[in-house]
């Protein structure tokens, strides 16, 4: 709950963001903090929702197992975003973008073992994704919080990546040989 406040109200500061307003400390030229809060945020609140999708439809135990794991972990990350930005005038978007929701609306339609096989599949991909995102904050950000949070969320990114590598390798179906 104090998750959802805080991005309710980051939210209502959104006219600063549409109007240009940068990180302190951020170049005009290069808008890599801005994107990196931007698409880290939207990826944050598309996999907790995946998640909860998952752990309602997902079939087997492992799959699940993953995705309550997503579900606090992600909870966690969206939460240290939200106070990497807090100190800043740079509200945190409510809603995943167009791209992320419609992964998110796609997956939602699949049913029994090939949702399972294409959420984790998606998994792979989005935590391969975010790992680049987060490593070029890491290396390239301009505002030191957000490195640090970058920084010091790499560790688990990379865990979820191998896990969702592990899962998915466990629901794919048998190749014929």
């Amino acid at each position: 709950m104090k998750t959802q406040t805080r991005l309710i109200g980051a939210a209502a500061v959104a006219g600063l963001w549409l109007a240009g307003a940068l990180l302190p400390g951020a170049d005009k030229k290069d808008g890599t903090d801005r994107d990196f809060v931007l698409r880290a945020a939207s990826k944050g609140l598309a996999e907790v929702q995946l998640a909860q999708t998952a752990l309602d439809q997902a079939r087997t135990p492992e799959v699940k197992k993953f995705a309550a794991r997503m579900f606090q972990d992600h909870k966690a990350l969206n939460k240290g975003l939200a106070d990497a930005v807090g100190k800043r005038p740079v509200p945190l978007p409510k809603k995943m973008d167009k791209k992320m929701q419609t992964a998110v609306d796609h997956l939602i339609q699949i049913k029994g073992l090939d949702f399972d096989r294409a959420y984790m599949k998606h998994e792979v991909e989005g935590h391969a994704a975010a790992v680049a995102l987060f490593e070029a904050e890491a290396r390239d950000g301009q505002d030191a919080d957000l490195k640090a949070f970058a920084a010091r969320s790499l560790p688990a990114l990379r865990e979820h990546l191998e896990l969702a590598r592990s899962v998915a390798g466990k629901v794919e179906p048998e190749r014929k040989r």
